[in-house]
């Protein structure tokens, strides 16, 4: 692959394109001086008229040429623009390590098909097994913009103090649009776990706002079946002390009935 940031560009928008007319006009200046000094003998009016004429059938091709180019550059950068861009990489959810495919482009991916050098393994056979039908031998059918298939690879601190775990991975993701035009034959990507090696973990700030919201609801709910048990220990006591206090009523009436009597106080 050309590192020539000129090479992708049309030829108007090159510089060897602009160097090229102007050495154009400086020659035909140069000569047209030349001639004066020299009194070279030059045509008639009729033949000037032809020339002229000629020239003016360049320029016109030229300018239409320009303009044809920069109508085509036009039309790549909204192609560009409106496409679907698959990325393949690690990502980190806690303590896990994963690897991720998402479409960061404007336009569905069809049929995202991904091209490993070496395969992609998992420290478990369960998410290996996992990760080679889904990502090795499967295609991924449909991928929305923004959307992301993710999967596990194992513990990031047991998969890279493992020897015999692949550190770098190159892939390349061969998808279409919803026109049926291909992408990504040319876009190889490069999932290299050295670089995150001394770089602080990424935060998965809503993962943990999720735990902490759900970890908030589950104290809730323990504080109120703790008070509804208290609730009801002490509607219970009172209904005790009712019936306690209902059952030496009549006894304090029975023994002033019998004082009464007995003419005891």
């Amino acid at each position: 692959m050309s590192n020539d940031p000129q090479q992708g560009r049309p030829w108007s928008q090159r510089k060897s394109a602009a160097w090229g007319l102007a050495t154009v006009a400086i020659l035909f200046v140069v000569t047209w001086l030349a001639g004066k000094l020299l009194r070279w003998p030059w045509p008639d009016g009729s033949d000037w008229q032809a020339i002229w004429t000629f020239f003016t059938f360049l320029i016109a091709a030229v300018a239409a040429s320009v303009a044809l180019a920069q109508l085509a550059a036009h039309q790549q950068a909204q192609r560009e623009l409106t496409r679907p861009y698959v990325v393949v990489d690690f990502a980190f959810k806690s303590i896990l390590l994963l690897i991720e495919v998402r479409n960061i482009g404007q336009a569905p991916a069809h049929n995202v098909e991904l091209t490993w050098d070496p395969k992609p393994q998992a420290l478990d056979e369960r998410h290996g097994q996992a990760i080679e039908r889904n990502l090795v031998n499967g295609v991924i059918p449909f991928l929305a913009p923004g959307r992301t298939v993710r999967y596990s690879v194992g513990r990031a601190s047991d998969y890279w103090s493992d020897d015999l775990m692949p550190k770098r991975y190159t892939v390349v993701a061969r998808y279409r649009d919803p026109r049926g035009e291909p992408f990504g034959e040319d876009e190889q990507m490069v999932l290299d776990l050295g670089q995150w090696a001394d770089a602080l973990a990424d935060d998965d700030y809503d993962n943990k706002n999720w735990n902490q919201l759900k970890w908030q609801t589950e104290a809730q709910r323990k504080i109120a079946a703790a008070v509804e048990r208290v609730d009801s220990r002490l509607e219970g006591l009172s209904e005790s002390v009712s019936v306690r206090g209902a059952r030496r009523k009549p006894t304090m009436r029975a023994r002033r009935s019998r004082a009464r009597w007995t003419g005891r106080r």
